[in-house]
């Protein structure tokens, strides 16, 4: 007979139990790029990938009108924050192409910010004005979407 040991979970458990689970979701060109930049970042415990903002309810590589690729993640907001997420964002996209990420092209690649509540609103719209401050002499393209009004489907990495 064989005697297996199974590790003690329970601490694991505890602490994901006792976590402040709150999710973002950005839109800002190649959901897989994005993906794997965001996901290695501290407090994001979980990321999937898939379409939002469009007109069909089953979007497909083929078959995505008007939506955009987006990641969405959880994280532990006693590790990071919303605003905190947003700024790694910007920070490895490019804001001031319209429709566009490198020679991803096409409005599925367009940047889009999809907030949950007036306060990620409020800091969304803050973000994006200190990304048009800093890039004085180029637009900035960055939507900004309530996730309550979009339809979508996701992919978990």
């Amino acid at each position: 007979m064989l005697n297996i040991h199974y590790p003690d979970l329970t601490p694991f458990k505890k602490k994901h139990q006792c976590m402040k689970k709150k999710q973002a979701t950005f839109a800002g060109g190649c959901f897989w790029g994005v993906a794997d930049l965001i996901r290695k970042q501290p407090g994001v415990v979980d990321t999937k990938v898939g379409y939002t903002g469009g007109s069909n309810t089953n979007p497909t590589y083929k078959n995505h009108p008007g939506h955009a690729e987006a990641i969405q993640m959880s994280y532990d907001a006693d590790i990071t924050t919303f605003k905190t997420l947003l700024d790694f964002f910007f920070q490895i996209h490019d804001p001031t192409t319209l429709n566009r990420q490198d020679n991803d092209v096409g409005s599925s690649y367009r940047s889009t910010i999809f907030y949950g509540n007036d306060e990620e609103k409020k800091v969304a719209e803050e973000m994006i004005d200190l990304a048009h401050i800093k890039r004085v002499r180029s637009p900035v393209y960055v939507f900004c979407v309530d996730i309550s009004s979009t339809q979508e489907t996701w992919m978990k990495l």
